[in-house]
């Protein structure tokens, strides 16, 4: 900026604090309360939330439906709740609890490096990776029981009867089958979610889209004149909807060391802050919740995509039987991307190419469909095209479409129909590869249900730790 200096007037809306907002001074006080207590009361939440979710995912496998939102899936949505709530408090709180004692251990224990302020990325991988492997070692008992437990069709089967009968087929081995793919599984779900979700520039991102989204439908703030008298100099308005903390800077490039900043009692109302022009104004550090929890939700989503083929090799170890010795874990996970790949350039699995109908309706039970479907629909578009590229079809002109949409219609059918042909002819089916592992790893709601859990017991969790340093002063 150039002549006289402007006052950059912020509107700052309400904000909630996360632990890495809390002054430093805080935050060595924690202890084992300040994350065990909001880790139980974050999973007891998630457990209550989301049995509705949990029990219609169960009963969609248990009886093959091809639909997650089938009415009957909903269906006496709390049935068996309080056989499960304890088990399922137990995986909504353990990795939150573990992450915040990682946390804890890294600031008092790990050398300067490994600190967030020195290097955020060293940081966020230690915190993801401890939490995320002892959370699976410690859990992975449970989780064979209950494995067990969805697998038989026995009636009045109880966690207790099912791990004392577990006990004496093979012994105690029997609970630690898993255990290290388990431990890599979560593992590298720590690892994503910690990194992605702590990352700068995916921060940014999101303060920017929900601040934008803020500030379209909140409402306008008054007008200049209002603000300041009309000797003032010129006065220039930016609406934030998340707080800023000092330590970028304006394109003037002068540190806004000096520049005033809002106490974290004061964010809770929209307030006015007059800063010089060349202060500091950006910074993604404090953010506001709806940017946190769209955070979290993705990073949650894209760390289970991530780590499901460790969830199919864990599965298949899960289900040997007790006298069998399980396969080894790098031999499944080479076999399962060998597949992958084998679909990938053939449009069907090896099963279907081969013809091994009692494993092809199991493995991949749409890929005929699917590649018929886009066959047939291949040849239909390049038919109409090669008439002159003005064939219509009887439906859309007694239907009265207009031209410019039909002839839209005809160019998007054109291309799709090209770029088919080409992955054809070049050996490149992604849709087949996708529909095959999706058969195998249940990507779609099981990971829209593991990123909502995982944000939603975020949030809680840090809403019930800002209430419990409250109390405690």
């Amino acid at each position: 900026m150039t002549g006289t200096p402007g006052v950059l007037t912020h509107v700052v809306e309400g904000v909630g604090t996360h632990s890495a907002d809390v002054p430093r001074e805080q935050r060595d006080e924690d202890g084992f309360f300040y994350a065990a207590g909001p880790a139980l009361v974050s999973g007891t939440t998630q457990a209550i939330l989301f049995n509705p979710i949990d029990r219609a995912l169960y009963v969609r496998v248990k009886y093959r439906r091809p639909r997650f939102l089938d009415r009957r899936n909903f269906e006496r949505p709390f049935q068996g709740f309080m056989n499960a709530v304890v088990y399922r408090t137990l995986v909504g709180s353990s990795y939150i609890f573990l992450q915040d004692s990682m946390r804890i251990a890294i600031e008092r224990l790990a050398p300067a490096v490994c600190q967030a302020e020195a290097s955020p990325q060293v940081n966020s991988v230690l915190i993801g990776l401890a939490a995320g492997s002892l959370n699976g070692f410690a859990l992975n008992a449970l989780q064979v029981v209950k494995f067990r437990m969805w697998n038989t069709d026995d009636r009045g089967v109880t966690f207790l009867r099912t791990a004392v009968q577990m006990y004496r087929e093979g012994g105690s081995s029997m609970f630690f089958r898993g255990c290290l793919t388990t431990m890599a599984r979560d593992g590298i779900f720590g690892v994503v979610y910690e990194t992605v979700r702590r990352a700068s520039a995916w921060r940014l991102f999101f303060d920017k889209q929900v601040g934008a989204l803020k500030t379209f439908f909140s409402t306008p703030p008054p007008p200049p004149s209002s603000l300041s008298s009309s000797s003032s100099p010129p006065q220039l308005k930016v609406v934030v909807a998340c707080a800023v903390n000092v330590g970028s800077r304006l394109p003037g490039g002068v540190a806004g060391a000096s520049a005033p900043a809002p106490a974290l009692d004061d964010l809770n109302t929209p307030q006015m802050i007059d800063i010089s022009p060349d202060a500091v104004i950006l910074s993604s550090k404090k953010r506001c919740d709806t940017c946190a929890f769209i955070s979290n939700l993705v990073a949650a989503v894209l760390a289970s995509i991530l780590s499901s083929p460790f969830n199919y090799v864990r599965s298949i170890v899960y289900g040997t039987p007790a006298g069998a010795v399980p396969l080894g874990y790098f031999s499944l996970l080479k076999s399962f991307y060998t597949q992958l790949y084998y679909t990938y350039r053939h449009g069907e699995s090896y099963t279907d190419r081969h013809g091994v109908p009692e494993l092809s309706e199991t493995e991949h039970p749409s890929s005929a469909s699917a590649s018929s479907s886009s066959n047939s629909s291949t040849a239909t578009s390049e038919r109409r095209w090669r008439r002159g590229g003005c064939a219509l079809s009887s439906a859309e002109v007694k239907s009265g479409v207009p031209q410019k949409t039909r002839r839209w219609r005809l160019w998007a059918s054109h291309h799709a129909a090209r770029a088919r042909t080409w992955a054809q002819l070049h050996h490149h089916h992604p849709k087949a590869a996708w529909a095959w592992a999706n058969s195998r790893l249940n990507i779609g709601w099981g990971s829209l249900r593991v990123g909502l859990g995982m944000a939603t017991g975020q949030s809680i969790f840090y809403l019930a730790q800002d209430y419990a340093r409250k109390g405690a002063r």
